[in-house]
């Protein structure tokens, strides 16, 4: 029902993504029916934000412009209660890293995706670790974790790893 949701509606995503992931994203969108905006120019995420039907933000390779770009597009869709989903890429391995993950967290997400390493840093159980981008924990070791962080923070948490964690903090699903 949401696919075909998705493909009567075909709504417009904005994306803030880094370089690595940006035409795998993009691709994926228009495979489920919706229209990607690949943009992160600060002077028009007003403009974009309002025309979205939802905004995901990745970290991955951000710099300061893209870091106020992706505050200001999260800001807006909060105020206009659009969705947006969280990606901390790599938010272990660099303080500048976590900070830009507390920024954003404060900003409200209805959902975060992420590695083990990841969801620990976002939910201060770790203050640095991982590998760069890569995670050095399985989703199984950040499920707790995971479950606290939905349930404080009242939004959705993904888990990547071999098997999939997802949990709201009250239900949890495992997806290999």
């Amino acid at each position: 029902a949401v696919l075909g949701r998705i493909r009567d509606e075909g709504p417009l995503v904005r994306n803030i993504t880094h370089l690595v992931a940006m035409d795998l994203a993009a691709n994926s969108l228009l495979a489920l029916g919706a229209s990607p905006a690949m943009a992160h120019a600060v002077g028009e995420v007003a403009d974009f934000v309002g025309i979205a039907g939802a905004l995901t933000v990745n970290s991955g390779t951000f710099d300061d412009g893209w870091v106020e770009s992706a505050c200001l597009a999260a800001h807006q869709a909060g105020k206009l209660g659009k969705p947006w989903v969280y990606d901390p890429v790599g938010a272990p391995a660099t303080a500048y890293r976590r900070a830009n993950a507390r920024r954003l967290m404060g900003l409200k997400p209805a959902i975060l995706r992420g590695n083990g390493s990841e969801i620990l840093a976002v939910a201060g159980e770790v203050e640095q670790g991982g590998k760069g981008v890569d995670s050095t924990v399985g989703a199984e070791a950040a499920a707790e974790a995971a479950t606290a962080l939905a349930r404080q923070e009242r939004l959705t948490v993904v888990v990547t790893g071999a098997t999939d964690f997802v949990t709201d903090g009250v239900r949890q699903a495992k997806i290999s």
